[in-house]
């Protein structure tokens, strides 16, 4: 009975964060293989003398250097010797096999221009060694600055093993159940592939995981006429937050792993924090009291579950405070125990001096806050005011703090989806299929070679395209073309869309106009008449898929509550609060908090001052006092 099948995953994403990949041999340009551990020059803390930079994902004794050079402008400075060559190839089988290694990187310098050198070291290595995979830094990430090309090239190779591993277990276990779907894989960039594509170039699904929830929240975001909209994933363990700007997701090219190791990957704009339902609530040493980002996952899981965990958590903070229901945790499935997440809270408490409610508000007030800290990451430190936006709030926990932390923001409204805890998985059937290319060559706006632009731009759609029409798509792609601008100088690019078809002058006076005003809006002013860079090129390309919608609720009278509960607010403390199952909920159904409503895979707290109405989908909606 399936007829699509589509795949999120969080295997890249854990790989890279719990440093358990591939061991990997990186191959660099002879006096360059330094670069990993040399890093950037600047600091994640200035003042602190006894900071270190973070590892990268290789030892330094599995870096190696071959004799060759290109210059920037692809000219071939020191060639290749075919004996010297051959030898080196002979000479990293053997220390392969002896180092039990199980993946290549090859990142040489210059290779984004030509990658010519890097090609024939590939095939020379793929003959002695068939069975070990390789990353190729100019494939990965054609891009020019040397040091996060190689960092990215490095993450692909230190996944590709597990990834590849997983589609397999995957499509075998699929095949043992008698499912003969092909099925996709959900990518970092909002797009899904065919998953046969994703253990070639697993840097792509690192965000996998992620990518979904964002474009679920952007789905019942309009569904309630709101086109601007922060989105809020609170899960078991983290909370990842992203913004929507007048209807459209927002990406960026470089996600970092650790401070100091860039990912150079198309990625939909998302800030994860450790935050969730299992995140621990412990004290310094210093007395102040912290949530997370330390998590008791899944298993043990929070004390409440009683599977051996002994560490506070905000779920056994929620349980205390009255806001979950014991007998109906995940539909009742999962019984939760109140006297052990008593328990769990009183040593905590006895350190504070304050009540167990207390402290189970204080563990609530700061996982809060350090979630609405990351809403300001991606909105205020970015130039946007929160208080213009709608809070679209899903996951398991979401939905349990959203109208708390809208509060602390001053954001008008909150929106819950249907099925909190699935909008992710139901985001995954909005995406489309989607390909990104990009292309670095450095042009000044008083120097601009437009038929040399417009010839590369065409070359990046047609492999674009020809990629595309591999994963399965017939018909007209969609065409998006930005261009990486900067004043002349600077250091730091901003992208700016082109049109999708010839460029001419008027359309690069068009875009310097609009990278002036982005300037303006991110740093507060813009220098007109100053000469600028265009850097890189980017060429996306969409096929668009068939997506479910939302049945229109059947009217219906309004339900009774299934109970009254003694629930904690931070103003009010505990209030008798009436408690709903949101399947009874009819369209237009409106009241005035407090309520507690309870589904399967979710609970939602609406407070005294707020005031919930029920859209004709079923979506609800909070609008705050």
């Amino acid at each position: 009975e399936i007829s699509i099948l589509i795949h999120g995953t969080t295997v890249a994403t854990n790989c890279l964060l719990e440093r358990k990949g591939a061991n990997v041999l990186y191959i660099g340009t002879e006096g360059f293989t330094d670069i990993l551990f040399i890093q950037r020059i600047n600091r994640k803390y200035n003042y602190d003398l006894q900071w270190v930079k973070p590892k990268p994902l290789v030892r330094r004794i599995n870096c190696l250097g071959i004799r060759e050079r290109i210059d920037h402008n692809g000219k071939i400075i020191i060639p290749l010797e075919k004996e010297e060559t051959v030898k080196f190839a002979k000479q990293i089988e053997i220390f392969v096999k002896e180092n039990d290694l199980e993946a290549i990187v090859i990142s040489l310098i210059n290779s984004y221009v030509n990658p010519v050198h890097e090609l024939h070291i590939a095939n020379l290595l793929k003959k002695y060694l068939p069975d070990i995979p390789i990353s190729i830094s100019h494939e990965v990430a054609p891009i020019w600055r040397e040091y996060p090309r190689a960092s990215t090239a490095l993450a692909d190779a230190y996944v590709k093993p597990l990834v590849g591993k997983y589609i397999k277990s995957l499509k075998d276990g699929l095949f043992k159940e008698k499912i003969f779907k092909d099925f996709s894989i959900m990518k970092s960039n909002g797009g899904i592939m065919q998953a046969d594509a994703a253990p070639k170039h697993p840097i792509h699904t690192l965000l996998s995981g992620l990518a979904g929830g964002l474009i679920g929240g952007r789905f019942f975001g309009k569904k309630c006429g709101y086109e601007n909209l922060l989105t809020l994933d609170m899960g078991g363990t983290s909370a990842d937050v992203g913004m929507i700007w007048n209807g459209e997701l927002r990406y960026t090219n470089q996600f970092e792993l650790d401070w100091g190791i860039p990912i150079l990957t198309p990625t939909l704009d998302v800030h994860t924090i450790g935050a969730g339902g299992g995140s621990i609530g412990w004290l310094d040493k210093g007395g102040m009291l912290h949530t997370g980002p330390q998590s008791a996952g899944a298993d043990p899981g929070p004390v409440c579950y009683g599977n051996g965990g002994n560490q506070p958590t905000v779920t056994d903070a929620n349980l205390i405070l009255g806001r979950l229901n014991p007998n109906f945790f995940l539909g009742g499935l999962i019984p939760l125990n109140l006297d052990r997440a008593i328990d769990s809270i009183s040593s905590l408490a006895k350190q504070l001096n304050l009540s167990v409610y207390e402290t189970a508000n204080a563990i609530i007030e700061v996982a809060n806050e350090n979630m609405s800290d990351a809403v300001r990451l991606v909105s205020i430190q970015k130039g946007y005011d929160p208080r213009k936006f709608i809070l679209v709030a899903f996951g398991g926990a979401g939905s349990l703090h959203a109208a708390a932390i809208a509060k602390k923001l001053g954001i008008p409204k909150v929106i819950i989806p249907t099925n909190p805890g699935l909008c992710s998985a139901f985001g995954l059937l909005m995406a489309n299929l989607r390909v990104d290319k990009a292309w670095t060559k450095v042009f000044r706006s008083d120097k601009l070679d437009i038929r040399k632009l417009n010839k590369e731009l065409n070359n990046l759609k047609n492999v674009a395209i020809k990629e595309l029409k591999m994963q399965g798509h017939n018909g007209n792609p969609m065409q998006i073309v930005s261009v990486g601008m900067r004043y002349l100088g600077q250091s730091h690019e901003h992208l700016v869309n082109l049109p999708n078809d010839e460029i001419r002058q008027d359309a690069i006076s068009i875009a310097i106009k609009q990278f002036e005003n982005i300037h303006e809006e991110r740093y507060g002013y813009k220098l007109e008449g100053t000469l600028i860079e265009f850097v890189d090129f980017h060429v996306t390309v969409i096929g668009e898929t068939n997506k479910p919608d939302l049945k229109i609720l059947e009217n219906g009278p309004a339900p009774e509550p299934k109970e009254y509960r003694s629930v904690f607010f931070s103003k009010s403390g505990f209030k008798k609060t009436p408690v709903f199952r949101r399947n009874e909920f009819p369209p237009s159904f409106s009241m005035q908090g407090p309520i507690v409503i309870e589904e399967n895979d979710s609970t939602t707290i609406v407070h005294p001052d707020n005031k919930l109405e029920i859209n004709e989908y079923g979506i609800m909606v909070i609008s705050l006092e």
